[in-house]
């Protein structure tokens, strides 16, 4: 709530009639997928746990809102939804989620080698709600890539984008470099009012990087620090604080698709992920 769709206040979003994609977040998610991103949801409901919220219930919030990458509708393309419902050792800010979202990832993109439909990995969303079963209390299941290597390279191309310090923190703990914080909730705008910028993100909040300004990224850190001088950045790097730490902000925006299209346009501008040394004459 709040990132992908309408803030409606607590307890949050309980009925489908309430699910109301913000504007400009179905083109902007198109468009980083046309771009060749994967992309994957991890969120707390911590309603179903309480008994506000049926699984049921949830699953339908999400089939409204939320679609495969190889469907052509008014839904979201995203590979996973990735739930807690309880649990502190699931829940965010724990990194949980984050990680398991990370292996998700790693799987899709390494079944997308196997296919002539390179962007579109997954026939249908993964779709898990956690705590999970006991024989698969690691959270990791048949989708997972044990390859050490790959996790990690998939890491460190990864990049979060939240509203709240909760989601900042739960990045952080997950090892990601480039954590974004959105404001397009009263949870988003509340932690803007709270961010505490880093002096030297702050003696140089007049100088942004102009839109045009050559840039070269082979990784998330990059990325981050690419962002934190972006044009359309509210606010680079500082911190929130969380569960008595400081949860690291990468960069502040107004809302989803304005840190998607800040993304393109690095990309645009020549973001690559260099996975291999650059040749040497």
């Amino acid at each position: 709530d709040g990132v992908l769709n309408r803030d409606v206040g607590r307890p949050g979003v309980l009925r489908v009639d309430q699910a109301e994609l913000l504007p400009g977040v179905l083109e902007a998610t198109v468009e980083a997928r046309r771009r060749g991103h994967l992309a994957a949801v991890v969120t707390n409901q911590k309603s179903v746990a309480r008994g506000l919220l049926s699984r049921p219930a949830l699953d339908a919030i999400h089939d409204n809102l939320l679609g495969t990458p190889r469907e052509s509708s008014r839904r979201v393309p995203v590979d996973a939804v990735l739930t807690a419902v309880e649990g502190r050792e699931v829940l965010k800010p724990a990194p949980f989620l984050v990680n398991r979202a990370v292996h998700v990832v790693a799987a899709a993109e390494a079944a997308s080698a196997l296919s002539d439909d390179t962007m579109a990995p997954n026939p249908r969303v993964l779709s898990e709600i956690h705590p999970l079963d006991e024989e698969d209390d690691e959270g990791l299941g048949k989708t997972s890539v044990d390859d050490a290597e790959t996790v990690a390279r998939l890491r460190a191309r990864s990049v979060l984008l939240g509203d709240t310090p909760t989601d900042i923190l739960a990045a952080n703990r997950a090892g990601l470099e480039a954590a974004v914080l959105v404001a397009s909730s009263h949870h988003g705008r509340a932690a803007l009012a709270a961010f505490a910028p880093d002096e030297e993100d702050d003696a140089h909040a007049g100088r942004r990087r102009p839109a045009t300004s050559p840039v070269r990224i082979g990784d998330a850190a990059e990325l981050a620090a690419a962002l934190a001088t972006h044009p359309d950045a509210l606010r680079g790097r500082g911190t929130v604080r969380v569960d008595g730490e400081d949860a690291r902000v990468s960069a502040v925006f107004a809302d989803l698709p304005t840190a998607l299209a800040a993304c393109g346009s690095l990309i645009d501008r020549g973001y690559v992920y260099e996975t291999d040394p650059a040749p040497t004459a």
